[in-house]
This record gives structure tokens, C-alpha cells and sequence, in this order.
């Protein structure tokens, strides 16, 4: 990256760990070898285990490869020593679901039902980014508006492979036809290769990755259940069912050091009305290029958003119904996408 952090009131550089554009946040420090804490009960008898009772403890003393450890209306399957899985969902109304999943080299599991801390941050004219805090960052809005809102927040990865694999002919919702989704997996894609925004901003990105469409049949190993499974390689989206006021569903499998492995994504086809135009829009329907554009936002490093006033940035937790704001970014989503894949 070519850009330059700064404060409002002092200059200085920020750390970045080098590497896949991980910031200092997200380094990982090497554990010691460890037993981890004793097993309790719950965590052996049960194939899905609460947060509370893993975390801390080994893996091979509870024989924790391949359960599930669920909260908030999702899950993860205990992934391999060394990597992690994170689970983030868009949903309609309330508390967006966040969970990741850790086992380090030793064979200690760590569990985070808490995103890494909000960021504010303005692009300047010459590149850099002004840092704010949020009183800086809302202190001057007098309406609420997309394009004042700094608002973003950075997963623990950049997604890297070349090819997104789209199943575009197996359980598509009724009105979206195979060519439509196609079309709308491709122009949403481009809205964050471009920066295309609502704000008359402009900003060089280098941002990866292509929609690969057609005749796949993969599946996104994703449950009905809202559970990341365990990662077969393949980075796949689809339709398919999910459960409560989940609109979508990303996971991502990445090593304990932030290299991602994969990147799936699910959208809830179970009790949902898409739509790709609002026009006449009414009821609980929902915009389906927001909710693709948003969810391509967890796969390319980004996490939610949590404005201060509205609910209408692209990588916003939830989404109104009929609300088509997210097809295109707002000022934090495109400092987010500018700090993870600027050009």
C-alpha cells in the first residue's frame, strides 16, 4: 500500500504487519506448547459446544475437531491447528451475528464473538488517510448522510485467489433468474474494484478476484444451521437456506498468521422476496445487488460497519427492506476498501 495514516492532531505511521495487509491488530504472537484448560463436560458429550466452554482449552483433550461451536444464531466447525474460521452475517433487523474460531499451532482454542474495534478514517485529496476518532468523525453532521459517515472496520484478511465460483443454477429464488444473478455478482464485484460511489469520491484501487459462472454446482459449506463447515478449497457462492433474519452469510477460513484459505458465501433463499429493482417495492422484500455488494465487502477484508445515525453504508450489520443504498459505497466503506486494496 502507497498510503499514509495520520491523526487529526499528530502524523505517524501507522504499524502494518507485512504480508497479506494485516494490520497490527490481527499479528498473531506465537503461544507456548500447552494442555489448555481442562475439559469441561458439555464440551465432550455435545457435537455443538457454547463459546464459553472451549475457549482456552486443547483441542485433543476434548476431542474438539469438527464440533461445532455456535452463538447468536450462528456457527463454526472447530477448524485444524493453525487456522481459523470467521462467520459474519447481514441480517434484516437487530444484532448482526459475528463469531471466529481459532486453534493455534499448540492445539489451543480461542473463540471471538467480538469484531475488531471501529475505525474512522477520511481519504484525503493526496492519498493519505486522515485518522478521526468518533467524536471527529460525527461532531460535524448535522443530518445523517452515507457520505459523511467514516465509519469501517477491518477483518483479520485480505482474500487473495483469483476465482469466486458462482452457482447460478441450483436453488435460485423465484424471480431471479440464472442470467440475473450472474449479472448482478459481476457488477457488484465491480462497484468495489472501482470505488463506485454515491459521493462524488475517487480513489485508485487494486482490488482482486473474478466471478467465475456457468455450469458450477458447487456448494457454499454452509448449513442450513448458518455454520461454517469445514473449507474444501473452493471459493463458492450460492443461494440456500438459512435460518432467523439472515439476508446472507460469509465465512472464511484463513491460517492463524491471516493468510486466507477460502471465502464462501450464502444468500437465504428459506423465507425471503428478492428484488433487483425497488421500484414499486413494498413489504419484506429486499434489495439483492445490496445485499451481493455488501456481502463481497466480508470476502475482500471487510468487517461490519457501525454507523453513527443511519443504516444505509454498504457494510452496514443490517439492511432495511426495499433499500437499495448498498450498491454503491459510502465514504467509510470506500476508506475501508481503500486501506485493504489501495492502488
Amino acid at each position: 500500500m502507497n498510503y499514509k495514516l495520520r491523526s487529526a492532531a499528530t502524523l505517524c505511521l501507522a504499524v502494518l504487519v507485512v504480508g497479506m495487509g494485516i494490520t497490527s491488530a490481527h499479528a498473531v504472537v506465537a503461544e507456548p506448547e500447552t494442555s489448555g484448560q481442562a475439559c469441561p463436560p458439555s464440551a465432550r458429550s455435545s457435537a455443538t459446544v457454547e463459546p464459553e466452554d472451549v475457549e482456552g482449552v486443547s483441542i485433543d483433550a476434548c476431542g474438539l475437531a469438527g464440533k461445532i461451536v455456535a452463538v447468536d444464531g450462528v456457527g463454526v466447525v472447530v477448524p485444524e491447528r493453525g487456522h481459523s474460521v470467521t462467520a459474519q452475517g447481514l441480517v434484516s433487523e437487530g444484532e448482526a451475528p459475528y463469531l471466529e474460531v481459532s486453534v493455534s499451532e499448540a492445539g489451543q482454542v480461542h473463540v471471538s464473538t467480538t469484531p475488531s474495534p471501529m475505525k474512522y478514517g477520511k481519504i484525503l485529496p493526496d492519498g493519505e488517510v486522515l485518522e478521526l476518532t468518533e467524536g471527529e468523525a460525527t461532531s460535524a453532521r448535522l443530518a445523517y448522510s452515507r457520505c459523511d459517515d467514516y465509519s469501517y472496520n477491518l477483518s483479520a484478511g485480505n482474500w487473495r485467489p483469483s476465482t469466486l465460483y458462482l452457482n447460478s443454477n441450483e436453488r435460485l429464488p423465484a424471480g431471479i433468474a440464472k442470467s440475473t444473478f450472474e449479472s448482478i455478482m459481476v457488477a457488484s464485484l465491480n462497484v468495489w474494484k472501482n470505488g463506485t460511489n454515491s459521493c462524488g469520491l475517487s480513489r485508485a484501487l487494486n482490488v482482486p478476484g473474478s466471478i467465475s459462472s456457468g455450469t458450477w454446482t458447487y456448494d457454499a459449506n454452509i448449513s442450513t444451521t448458518n455454520t461454517c463447515e469445514t473449507a474444501d478449497g473452493l471459493n463458492v457462492i450460492d443461494f440456500g437456506p438459512l435460518t432467523g433474519n439472515t439476508l446472507g452469510l460469509a465465512c472464511t477460513w484463513y491460517t492463524a498468521s491471516g493468510i486466507p484459505v477460502q471465502a464462501d458465501v450464502r444468500f437465504d433463499t428459506s423465507d425471503r422476496s428478492w428484488v433487483t429493482s425497488t421500484t414499486g417495492c413494498s413489504g419484506a422484500s429486499y434489495d439483492l445487488r445490496s445485499v451481493v455488494t455488501h456481502e463481497l465487502g466480508h470476502v475482500l477484508g471487510l468487517g461490519h460497519a457501525t454507523e453513527n445515525g443511519g443504516s444505509d453504508l454498504t457494510m452496514s450489520p443490517s439492511i432495511t427492506n426495499c433499500n437499495a443504498s448498498g450498491r454503491t459505497l459510502g465514504a467509510g466503506d470506500l476508506t475501508g476498501i481503500y486501506v485493504k486494496h489501495g492502488g
